[in-house]
């Protein structure tokens, strides 16, 4: 299996190409949609404070907001997992062609 991997260059550039492209769609794809949200969110009527759909809405916003925060280490977790991948299969490669 390892000999294959090493010798399909068509293989490593696929997956560096698929790489590149999620990054490239996340780096498109959560800027647009918070920009969504907070036009929804302008949009949307002023409530009365400590009503109950002010609570609703409050809560639905932050949680929103808290998501886009943990989606912006997204693309550093895939890099990692790529890098981690690289060295492994390199570590592993090499000792086979031993």
């Amino acid at each position: 299996m390892f000999k294959k991997l090493k010798n399909d260059k068509r293989g490593v550039t696929a997956l560096v190409l698929g790489l590149v492209i999620v990054l490239v769609m996340l780096a498109v794809i959560l800027p647009i949609s918070l920009y969504t949200v907070v036009k929804i969110k302008a949009a949307m009527p002023t409530f009365t404070a400590n009503s109950a759909e002010y609570n609703a809405s409050k809560a639905l916003y932050d949680n929103i907001f808290s998501a886009y925060n943990i989606a912006s280490i997204t693309p550093l977790i895939a890099v990692a997992g790529v890098i981690i991948g690289m060295i492994v299969v390199g570590f592993a490669l090499r000792g086979r062609a031993a």
